[in-house]
């Protein structure tokens, strides 16, 4: 009963990192930011003449947002890291 339940664990593993992989893989290479500046961001920077408070608060949002994707990403790393960490030690130990 131990090797099927081992299998199904690794079989999971595998499928999430390669699922992890292969987003991460499509965000890098095959997503490409607009030329045109028609972005959200740059709408609402360059079209809604904000005033200056505005404009401070945007900032405010896009800085706390910066620090929370960075964080999102080391924790997403980290995590990557120690599944394949699991993986090698469950085929080594197989």
């Amino acid at each position: 009963m131990k090797l099927p339940l081992r299998s199904a664990v690794v079989t999971v593993a595998l499928a999430l990192l390669a699922g992890a992989t292969g987003a991460w893989v499509g965000a890098r290479f095959f997503s490409h930011p607009d030329p045109s500046g028609h972005s959200l961001h740059a709408m609402v920077h360059r079209e809604l003449h904000l005033s200056t408070d505005q404009e401070r608060q945007i900032d405010a949002v896009e800085a706390d947002f910066a620090i929370r994707k960075k964080a999102f990403e080391d924790e997403m790393r980290k995590a990557n890291a120690e599944l394949a960490a699991a993986i090698r030690s469950s085929e080594t130990a197989g």
